[in-house]
Protein backbone atom coordinates (compact mmCIF):
# COMPACT_ATOMS: atom_id res chain seq x y z
CA UNK A 1 0.00 0.00 0.00
CA UNK A 2 1.16 4.05 -0.98
CA UNK A 3 2.45 5.56 2.21
CA UNK A 4 1.91 9.21 2.90
CA UNK A 5 5.06 10.99 4.58
CA UNK A 6 4.90 14.31 5.73
CA UNK A 7 7.78 16.32 4.50
CA UNK A 8 9.07 20.37 4.59
CA UNK A 9 9.05 21.90 1.38
CA UNK A 10 12.90 22.40 2.17
CA UNK A 11 13.02 18.20 2.19
CA UNK A 12 11.25 19.26 -1.71
CA UNK A 13 13.32 17.16 -4.70
CA UNK A 14 13.20 19.75 -7.27
CA UNK A 15 17.03 20.03 -7.39
CA UNK A 16 18.12 16.86 -6.88
CA UNK A 17 15.99 15.17 -9.52
CA UNK A 18 19.12 15.05 -12.11
CA UNK A 19 16.58 14.02 -14.99
CA UNK A 20 18.88 13.53 -17.86
CA UNK A 21 18.41 12.53 -21.79
CA UNK A 22 20.05 10.60 -24.15
CA UNK A 23 22.69 12.58 -26.22
CA UNK A 24 21.62 12.48 -30.04
CA UNK A 25 20.49 14.06 -32.94
CA UNK A 26 16.72 14.30 -33.45
CA UNK A 27 14.57 15.63 -36.53
CA UNK A 28 11.21 17.30 -36.63
CA UNK A 29 9.15 18.59 -38.96
CA UNK A 30 6.79 21.68 -38.56
CA UNK A 31 3.46 21.35 -40.60
CA UNK A 32 2.67 24.13 -42.51
CA UNK A 33 0.99 27.27 -41.62
CA UNK A 34 1.77 25.98 -37.25
CA UNK A 35 1.58 29.00 -35.40
CA UNK A 36 0.45 27.57 -31.89
CA UNK A 37 2.53 24.75 -30.12
CA UNK A 38 0.61 23.77 -27.02
CA UNK A 39 1.69 21.08 -24.50
CA UNK A 40 -0.59 17.81 -23.86
CA UNK A 41 -2.74 18.73 -21.69
CA UNK A 42 -3.45 15.54 -18.91
CA UNK A 43 -7.03 14.96 -17.47
CA UNK A 44 -7.35 17.57 -14.48
CA UNK A 45 -3.94 18.71 -14.35
CA UNK A 46 -2.18 21.39 -15.76
CA UNK A 47 1.96 21.75 -16.94
CA UNK A 48 3.32 25.25 -16.17
CA UNK A 49 6.74 26.62 -16.00
CA UNK A 50 8.62 27.47 -13.24
CA UNK A 51 10.63 31.09 -13.68
CA UNK A 52 13.70 29.40 -13.28
CA UNK A 53 12.59 26.49 -15.73
CA UNK A 54 11.71 23.54 -13.54
CA UNK A 55 7.92 21.89 -15.33
CA UNK A 56 5.32 21.43 -12.64
CA UNK A 57 1.89 20.32 -12.20
CA UNK A 58 -1.64 22.22 -10.95
CA UNK A 59 -4.52 19.83 -10.00
CA UNK A 60 -7.79 21.16 -10.04
CA UNK A 61 -8.17 20.97 -6.31
CA UNK A 62 -5.12 23.12 -5.83
CA UNK A 63 -2.52 20.12 -5.79
CA UNK A 64 0.76 20.83 -6.79
CA UNK A 65 3.83 18.31 -7.85
CA UNK A 66 7.31 18.12 -9.82
CA UNK A 67 6.44 14.80 -10.92
CA UNK A 68 6.41 13.97 -14.06
CA UNK A 69 3.11 13.29 -15.02
CA UNK A 70 3.31 12.22 -18.90
CA UNK A 71 5.00 9.24 -17.72
CA UNK A 72 1.84 7.02 -17.55
CA UNK A 73 3.37 5.29 -14.23
CA UNK A 74 3.88 8.71 -12.68
CA UNK A 75 0.57 10.11 -12.86
CA UNK A 76 -1.22 6.71 -11.60
CA UNK A 77 0.98 7.41 -8.76
CA UNK A 78 0.49 10.79 -7.81
CA UNK A 79 -3.24 9.83 -8.84
CA UNK A 80 -3.12 7.47 -6.17
CA UNK A 81 -1.82 9.46 -3.33
CA UNK A 82 -4.00 12.03 -3.77
CA UNK A 83 -7.12 9.76 -3.73
CA UNK A 84 -5.87 8.43 -0.51
CA UNK A 85 -4.75 11.74 0.94
CA UNK A 86 -8.27 13.09 0.49
CA UNK A 87 -9.82 10.18 1.10
CA UNK A 88 -8.55 11.08 5.08
CA UNK A 89 -11.36 12.12 7.16
CA UNK A 90 -8.73 15.39 8.25
CA UNK A 91 -9.01 16.38 4.72
CA UNK A 92 -12.79 16.18 4.44
CA UNK A 93 -12.89 20.03 6.05
CA UNK A 94 -10.43 21.45 3.96
CA UNK A 95 -11.52 24.28 1.59
CA UNK A 96 -9.63 22.61 -1.80
CA UNK A 97 -11.21 24.49 -4.54
CA UNK A 98 -10.62 27.01 -7.07
CA UNK A 99 -13.11 29.80 -5.07
CA UNK A 100 -11.05 30.01 -1.96
CA UNK A 101 -7.52 30.68 -2.24
CA UNK A 102 -6.56 29.13 1.00
CA UNK A 103 -5.05 25.57 1.23
CA UNK A 104 -2.61 24.04 -1.14
CA UNK A 105 -1.32 20.22 -0.97
CA UNK A 106 2.13 19.30 -3.01
CA UNK A 107 3.02 15.78 -3.40
CA UNK A 108 6.44 14.76 -3.84
CA UNK A 109 7.68 10.98 -4.74
CA UNK A 110 10.28 9.99 -2.45
CA UNK A 111 12.15 8.36 -5.28
CA UNK A 112 11.52 7.92 -9.78
CA UNK A 113 12.02 4.56 -8.77
CA UNK A 114 9.32 2.12 -10.53
CA UNK A 115 9.25 0.31 -7.05
CA UNK A 116 8.69 3.50 -4.97
CA UNK A 117 5.91 2.78 -2.36
CA UNK A 118 6.21 6.40 -0.64
CA UNK A 119 5.50 9.70 -1.28
CA UNK A 120 5.94 12.95 0.54
CA UNK A 121 3.29 15.36 0.89
CA UNK A 122 2.63 18.99 2.99
CA UNK A 123 0.02 21.25 3.01
CA UNK A 124 0.29 25.11 2.73
CA UNK A 125 -2.05 27.78 4.29
CA UNK A 126 -1.91 30.86 2.83
CA UNK A 127 -3.84 32.90 4.64
CA UNK A 128 -1.84 31.89 8.15
CA UNK A 129 1.07 32.09 6.07
CA UNK A 130 2.08 28.48 7.30
CA UNK A 131 2.83 24.50 6.34
CA UNK A 132 0.27 21.94 8.39
CA UNK A 133 -0.02 17.91 7.41
CA UNK A 134 -2.54 15.71 8.48
CA UNK A 135 0.31 13.79 10.43
CA UNK A 136 2.24 14.98 13.41
CA UNK A 137 5.51 16.40 12.50
CA UNK A 138 8.65 16.29 14.10
CA UNK A 139 10.62 19.93 13.84
CA UNK A 140 13.56 18.62 14.35
CA UNK A 141 14.26 17.18 11.01
CA UNK A 142 14.36 20.98 9.62
CA UNK A 143 18.11 21.81 8.35
CA UNK A 144 18.34 25.11 10.59
CA UNK A 145 16.66 23.63 13.42
CA UNK A 146 19.76 22.60 15.04
CA UNK A 147 20.74 26.54 15.08
CA UNK A 148 18.19 27.58 17.27
CA UNK A 149 18.19 25.03 21.00
CA UNK A 150 16.31 25.96 23.35
CA UNK A 151 12.55 26.83 21.37
CA UNK A 152 9.52 26.62 23.51
CA UNK A 153 7.05 29.05 22.24
CA UNK A 154 4.37 28.64 19.57
CA UNK A 155 4.80 31.90 18.49
CA UNK A 156 8.76 31.15 17.91
CA UNK A 157 7.65 27.65 15.98
CA UNK A 158 5.50 29.54 13.82
CA UNK A 159 8.38 31.63 12.44
CA UNK A 160 9.82 28.44 11.43
CA UNK A 161 7.06 27.44 9.85
CA UNK A 162 6.94 30.59 7.89
CA UNK A 163 10.45 30.15 6.68
CA UNK A 164 8.70 26.85 4.81
CA UNK A 165 5.84 28.78 3.90
CA UNK A 166 8.15 31.59 1.74
CA UNK A 167 10.23 28.71 0.15
CA UNK A 168 7.22 26.89 -1.22
CA UNK A 169 5.92 30.20 -2.44
CA UNK A 170 9.43 30.44 -4.17
CA UNK A 171 8.94 26.13 -5.93
CA UNK A 172 5.01 26.86 -6.77
CA UNK A 173 4.47 30.74 -7.56
CA UNK A 174 0.90 29.84 -9.48
CA UNK A 175 -2.43 31.57 -7.48
CA UNK A 176 0.16 32.94 -4.02
CA UNK A 177 -1.54 35.78 -2.79
CA UNK A 178 0.44 38.60 -3.75
CA UNK A 179 -1.21 42.10 -3.45
CA UNK A 180 0.81 46.01 -2.94
CA UNK A 181 0.09 45.35 0.75
CA UNK A 182 2.49 42.41 0.52
CA UNK A 183 4.96 44.25 -1.31
CA UNK A 184 4.75 47.49 1.19
CA UNK A 185 5.17 44.50 3.81
CA UNK A 186 8.18 43.60 2.63
CA UNK A 187 9.57 47.00 1.41
CA UNK A 188 8.85 47.67 5.40
CA UNK A 189 11.33 45.16 6.55
CA UNK A 190 13.71 46.28 4.03
CA UNK A 191 13.55 49.76 5.18
CA UNK A 192 14.09 49.01 8.76
CA UNK A 193 17.04 47.04 7.79
CA UNK A 194 18.49 49.80 5.63
CA UNK A 195 17.84 52.31 8.96
CA UNK A 196 19.12 49.70 11.61
CA UNK A 197 22.25 49.00 9.47
CA UNK A 198 23.13 52.99 8.53
CA UNK A 199 22.40 53.81 12.45
CA UNK A 200 23.46 51.04 14.40
CA UNK A 201 27.35 48.68 13.93
CA UNK A 202 25.61 45.73 15.92
CA UNK A 203 22.73 45.50 14.03
CA UNK A 204 20.91 42.23 13.55
CA UNK A 205 20.52 42.62 9.58
CA UNK A 206 22.10 39.75 7.34
CA UNK A 207 22.61 42.48 4.54
CA UNK A 208 24.53 45.32 3.89
CA UNK A 209 23.06 48.98 3.20
CA UNK A 210 24.22 48.83 -0.64
CA UNK A 211 22.19 45.38 -1.00
CA UNK A 212 19.62 46.51 0.64
CA UNK A 213 19.54 49.35 -1.41
CA UNK A 214 18.73 47.05 -4.21
CA UNK A 215 16.19 44.94 -3.24
CA UNK A 216 14.17 48.13 -2.35
CA UNK A 217 14.53 49.44 -5.93
CA UNK A 218 14.14 45.70 -7.02
CA UNK A 219 10.64 45.92 -4.99
CA UNK A 220 9.28 48.98 -6.39
CA UNK A 221 9.34 47.18 -10.18
CA UNK A 222 7.41 43.95 -9.00
CA UNK A 223 4.34 43.42 -10.63
CA UNK A 224 1.35 42.54 -8.39
CA UNK A 225 -1.60 41.68 -8.77
CA UNK A 226 -4.61 40.19 -7.57
CA UNK A 227 -4.13 36.66 -7.99
CA UNK A 228 -6.68 35.17 -10.24
CA UNK A 229 -8.34 31.45 -10.10
CA UNK A 230 -6.54 28.88 -11.65
CA UNK A 231 -8.16 27.99 -15.17
CA UNK A 232 -7.02 25.64 -18.00
CA UNK A 233 -6.47 28.96 -20.27
CA UNK A 234 -3.67 29.88 -18.25
CA UNK A 235 -1.79 26.86 -18.57
CA UNK A 236 2.39 28.01 -18.61
CA UNK A 237 1.10 31.77 -18.14
CA UNK A 238 1.97 33.69 -15.30
CA UNK A 239 2.42 37.17 -16.35
CA UNK A 240 3.77 38.10 -12.84
CA UNK A 241 5.57 34.93 -11.53
CA UNK A 242 9.44 36.59 -11.52
CA UNK A 243 8.18 38.73 -9.27
CA UNK A 244 6.13 36.34 -6.83
CA UNK A 245 9.33 34.10 -6.95
CA UNK A 246 11.70 36.99 -6.08
CA UNK A 247 9.48 38.50 -3.25
CA UNK A 248 9.27 34.83 -1.83
CA UNK A 249 13.04 34.50 -1.76
CA UNK A 250 13.22 37.90 -0.19
CA UNK A 251 10.53 37.16 2.59
CA UNK A 252 12.40 33.54 3.44
CA UNK A 253 15.79 35.52 4.38
CA UNK A 254 13.76 38.33 6.11
CA UNK A 255 11.76 35.52 8.30
CA UNK A 256 15.09 33.01 8.60
CA UNK A 257 17.08 36.12 10.70
CA UNK A 258 13.74 36.51 12.60
CA UNK A 259 13.89 32.95 13.53
CA UNK A 260 17.73 32.81 14.65
CA UNK A 261 17.20 35.94 16.45
CA UNK A 262 14.01 35.08 18.55
CA UNK A 263 12.18 38.03 17.40
CA UNK A 264 8.91 39.05 19.10
CA UNK A 265 10.11 36.16 22.09
CA UNK A 266 11.65 36.78 25.38
CA UNK A 267 15.16 36.54 24.80
CA UNK A 268 14.80 38.67 21.19
CA UNK A 269 18.52 39.20 19.92
CA UNK A 270 19.33 42.68 19.76
CA UNK A 271 22.75 43.42 19.18
CA UNK A 272 24.67 40.68 16.48
CA UNK A 273 26.84 40.04 19.59
CA UNK A 274 24.71 38.96 21.73
CA UNK A 275 23.71 35.25 22.88
CA UNK A 276 20.74 34.27 24.73
CA UNK A 277 22.41 31.36 26.10
CA UNK A 278 23.84 31.54 29.44
CA UNK A 279 27.47 32.77 29.52
CA UNK A 280 30.28 30.01 28.55
CA UNK A 281 33.68 29.06 30.77
CA UNK A 282 36.22 31.75 30.12
CA UNK A 283 39.71 31.13 28.61
CA UNK A 284 41.32 27.76 28.82
CA UNK A 285 44.92 27.84 30.51
CA UNK A 286 46.40 27.82 26.70
CA UNK A 287 44.46 30.96 25.58
CA UNK A 288 45.31 32.73 28.41
CA UNK A 289 49.36 31.86 27.96
CA UNK A 290 48.97 32.98 24.57
CA UNK A 291 47.57 36.11 25.18
CA UNK A 292 50.05 36.31 27.83
CA UNK A 293 53.16 35.88 25.74
CA UNK A 294 51.02 37.81 22.26
CA UNK A 295 50.15 40.82 23.69
CA UNK A 296 46.55 39.83 24.49
CA UNK A 297 46.23 39.60 20.78
CA UNK A 298 44.68 35.91 20.81
CA UNK A 299 42.20 37.24 23.43
CA UNK A 300 41.17 40.13 21.31
CA UNK A 301 41.01 37.85 17.91
CA UNK A 302 39.02 35.09 20.22
CA UNK A 303 36.52 37.74 20.94
CA UNK A 304 36.11 39.09 17.72
CA UNK A 305 35.36 35.66 16.26
CA UNK A 306 32.90 34.86 18.76
CA UNK A 307 31.18 38.37 18.08
CA UNK A 308 30.70 37.28 14.56
CA UNK A 309 29.42 33.66 14.82
CA UNK A 310 27.30 34.45 18.08
CA UNK A 311 25.50 31.21 18.71
CA UNK A 312 26.48 29.93 15.53
CA UNK A 313 25.06 32.45 13.38
CA UNK A 314 27.01 34.04 11.15
CA UNK A 315 26.71 37.98 10.63
CA UNK A 316 27.75 39.48 7.43
CA UNK A 317 28.45 42.90 9.02
CA UNK A 318 30.56 41.31 11.14
CA UNK A 319 32.43 38.80 8.71
CA UNK A 320 33.05 41.41 6.06
CA UNK A 321 34.61 43.42 8.29
CA UNK A 322 36.53 40.92 10.31
CA UNK A 323 38.38 39.35 6.99
CA UNK A 324 38.85 42.34 5.59
CA UNK A 325 40.88 43.64 8.57
CA UNK A 326 42.49 39.81 8.71
CA UNK A 327 43.21 39.88 4.78
CA UNK A 328 45.14 43.27 5.32
CA UNK A 329 46.98 41.74 7.96
CA UNK A 330 48.07 38.59 5.90
CA UNK A 331 48.80 40.71 3.24
CA UNK A 332 50.94 43.00 4.94
CA UNK A 333 52.73 39.46 6.92
CA UNK A 334 53.83 38.10 3.44
CA UNK A 335 55.53 41.45 2.66
CA UNK A 336 57.29 41.61 5.24
CA UNK A 337 58.05 37.78 5.02
CA UNK A 338 59.40 38.71 2.01
CA UNK A 339 61.55 41.43 2.95
CA UNK A 340 62.91 39.37 5.85
CA UNK A 341 63.35 36.40 3.72
CA UNK A 342 65.66 38.34 1.15
CA UNK A 343 68.05 40.35 4.02
CA UNK A 344 68.49 36.37 5.43
CA UNK A 345 69.19 35.11 2.13
CA UNK A 346 71.85 37.87 1.38
CA UNK A 347 73.06 37.32 4.47
CA UNK A 348 73.65 33.64 4.11
CA UNK A 349 75.40 34.49 0.97
CA UNK A 350 78.53 35.92 3.24
CA UNK A 351 81.28 33.50 3.73
CA UNK A 352 80.95 31.81 7.07
CA UNK A 353 83.74 32.40 9.88
CA UNK A 354 83.66 31.03 13.27
CA UNK A 355 82.38 33.63 14.60
CA UNK A 356 79.42 34.07 12.38
CA UNK A 357 78.67 30.50 13.25
CA UNK A 358 75.29 31.66 15.42
CA UNK A 359 74.29 34.22 13.43
CA UNK A 360 73.80 32.14 10.24
CA UNK A 361 72.21 29.22 12.47
CA UNK A 362 69.56 32.10 13.21
CA UNK A 363 69.46 33.38 9.90
CA UNK A 364 68.58 29.58 8.73
CA UNK A 365 65.85 29.51 11.70
CA UNK A 366 64.76 32.55 10.37
CA UNK A 367 64.09 31.53 7.22
CA UNK A 368 62.16 28.71 8.22
CA UNK A 369 59.97 30.85 9.79
CA UNK A 370 60.04 33.33 7.09
CA UNK A 371 58.75 30.83 4.87
CA UNK A 372 55.99 29.42 6.56
CA UNK A 373 54.38 32.78 7.65
CA UNK A 374 54.67 33.51 3.67
CA UNK A 375 52.99 30.31 3.02
CA UNK A 376 50.42 30.53 5.29
CA UNK A 377 49.56 33.91 4.62
CA UNK A 378 49.15 33.40 1.03
CA UNK A 379 46.53 30.09 1.92
CA UNK A 380 44.75 32.15 3.95
CA UNK A 381 44.48 35.27 1.63
CA UNK A 382 43.61 32.66 -1.31
CA UNK A 383 41.10 30.94 1.26
CA UNK A 384 38.81 33.96 2.47
CA UNK A 385 38.24 36.34 -0.89
CA UNK A 386 35.69 38.74 -0.26
CA UNK A 387 34.80 41.58 -2.57
CA UNK A 388 32.24 43.80 -1.52
CA UNK A 389 30.76 44.34 -4.68
CA UNK A 390 29.10 41.13 -5.28
CA UNK A 391 26.32 39.97 -3.61
CA UNK A 392 26.87 39.02 -0.05
CA UNK A 393 27.23 35.32 0.45
CA UNK A 394 28.30 34.34 3.72
CA UNK A 395 27.03 30.61 2.87
CA UNK A 396 30.98 28.59 2.81
CA UNK A 397 31.64 30.77 6.32
CA UNK A 398 28.11 29.59 7.44
CA UNK A 399 28.85 26.49 7.17
CA UNK A 400 32.74 26.51 8.49
CA UNK A 401 31.75 28.19 11.52
CA UNK A 402 28.97 25.84 12.38
CA UNK A 403 31.52 23.34 12.01
CA UNK A 404 34.18 24.68 13.87
CA UNK A 405 32.20 27.28 16.44
CA UNK A 406 30.09 24.67 18.32
CA UNK A 407 32.16 25.06 21.20
CA UNK A 408 34.85 27.43 22.57
CA UNK A 409 37.78 25.48 22.26
CA UNK A 410 36.88 24.78 18.73
CA UNK A 411 36.95 29.04 18.58
CA UNK A 412 39.89 29.24 19.98
CA UNK A 413 41.60 26.60 17.79
CA UNK A 414 40.61 28.35 14.56
CA UNK A 415 41.88 31.61 16.21
CA UNK A 416 45.53 29.89 16.45
CA UNK A 417 45.42 28.89 12.88
CA UNK A 418 44.50 32.73 12.00
CA UNK A 419 47.61 34.00 14.09
CA UNK A 420 50.05 30.99 13.11
CA UNK A 421 51.32 33.48 10.21
CA UNK A 422 51.80 36.55 12.74
CA UNK A 423 53.46 33.98 15.49
CA UNK A 424 55.96 32.72 12.48
CA UNK A 425 56.56 36.27 11.61
CA UNK A 426 57.09 37.79 15.10
CA UNK A 427 60.02 34.10 15.47
CA UNK A 428 61.33 35.44 12.25
CA UNK A 429 62.15 38.69 12.86
CA UNK A 430 64.33 37.50 16.44
CA UNK A 431 66.77 35.48 15.88
CA UNK A 432 67.82 32.51 18.08
CA UNK A 433 71.35 31.58 19.17
CA UNK A 434 70.61 27.99 19.10
CA UNK A 435 72.59 25.24 16.96
CA UNK A 436 69.48 23.08 16.85
CA UNK A 437 66.94 25.45 15.95
CA UNK A 438 67.16 24.55 12.07
CA UNK A 439 65.77 21.25 12.27
CA UNK A 440 62.93 21.97 14.80
CA UNK A 441 62.51 25.03 13.55
CA UNK A 442 62.12 23.73 10.10
CA UNK A 443 60.11 20.40 11.16
CA UNK A 444 57.56 22.37 13.07
CA UNK A 445 56.73 25.02 10.12
CA UNK A 446 56.20 22.11 7.77
CA UNK A 447 53.76 20.20 10.22
CA UNK A 448 52.20 23.00 10.90
CA UNK A 449 51.79 23.77 7.08
CA UNK A 450 50.68 19.96 6.86
CA UNK A 451 48.43 20.02 9.33
CA UNK A 452 46.75 23.72 7.80
CA UNK A 453 46.56 21.77 4.58
CA UNK A 454 44.05 19.25 6.29
CA UNK A 455 42.19 20.97 7.97
CA UNK A 456 41.19 23.33 5.26
CA UNK A 457 40.46 20.46 2.78
CA UNK A 458 38.93 18.91 5.83
CA UNK A 459 36.71 21.71 6.37
CA UNK A 460 36.22 21.60 2.27
CA UNK A 461 34.51 18.68 2.79
CA UNK A 462 32.13 19.62 5.70
CA UNK A 463 31.07 22.15 3.86
CA UNK A 464 30.07 20.60 1.15
CA UNK A 465 28.77 17.09 3.49
CA UNK A 466 26.20 19.61 5.30
CA UNK A 467 24.56 20.58 2.61
CA UNK A 468 24.76 17.02 1.26
CA UNK A 469 24.06 14.80 4.52
CA UNK A 470 20.86 15.37 4.19
CA UNK A 471 20.19 14.67 1.09
CA UNK A 472 22.04 11.37 1.60
CA UNK A 473 20.10 10.53 4.73
CA UNK A 474 16.85 11.45 2.41
CA UNK A 475 17.57 9.00 0.18
CA UNK A 476 18.17 6.05 2.55
CA UNK A 477 14.48 7.09 4.08
CA UNK A 478 13.08 6.86 0.84
CA UNK A 479 14.90 3.21 0.27
CA UNK A 480 13.03 2.36 3.24
CA UNK A 481 10.23 -0.11 2.74
CA UNK A 482 9.34 -2.66 5.63
CA UNK A 483 10.88 -5.01 6.65
CA UNK A 484 13.96 -3.22 5.76
CA UNK A 485 14.17 -1.33 9.17
CA UNK A 486 17.70 -3.02 10.42
CA UNK A 487 18.91 -1.74 7.01
CA UNK A 488 18.07 2.03 7.51
CA UNK A 489 18.95 2.12 10.99
CA UNK A 490 22.21 0.75 9.66
CA UNK A 491 22.68 3.21 6.88
CA UNK A 492 22.09 6.50 8.43
CA UNK A 493 24.03 4.82 12.19
CA UNK A 494 27.18 6.04 10.97
CA UNK A 495 29.10 9.17 11.81
CA UNK A 496 26.96 12.04 11.02
CA UNK A 497 28.51 15.64 10.73
CA UNK A 498 27.01 18.29 12.11
CA UNK A 499 24.17 19.21 10.34
CA UNK A 500 22.99 23.18 10.74
CA UNK A 501 21.53 28.06 6.37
Amino acid sequence: MLTLTPIAPENFKRYLHKRTIARKFTEHTIPLLSRSFPRQIIAAWDPHAHPEGALYFVHQKRVFTDSHLYDTNSLTFINQALEQLLARPEAQSLPLNLEENQVDIVLDPMTEDSDNIECGYYLVDHIERAIFWLDPFDMSSLDYWDLVPGIDSISHIKIGLEVQYWQHCDYFPLNVPFTQASVQELQDRIMFGLGDTMTSEATTTPFPAEHLLKMFALTEKMAFTETPAISRNQVGRISNAGSIVVFARFMAEFSRQRFYHFHGEKTARLNNSDSVYDAEREHSFLMRLLSLLLFNDPAKRLHSIKAMVTDQITNFQSWRKYITLSREEWHDLVLYGTLILNANIAFLAVPVTETSIAAQIASYASVCFGFGSIVLGIVLLSKYRLDISEVPDVTPAISFFQNHGRSARGLALLMITYIFAFLLAVFQANRADVRGVIIGTASITMITLAIFGLREKWSTWRQISNQGWLAMKNKALQQWVPGRRGELAQAVSGTEPNISV
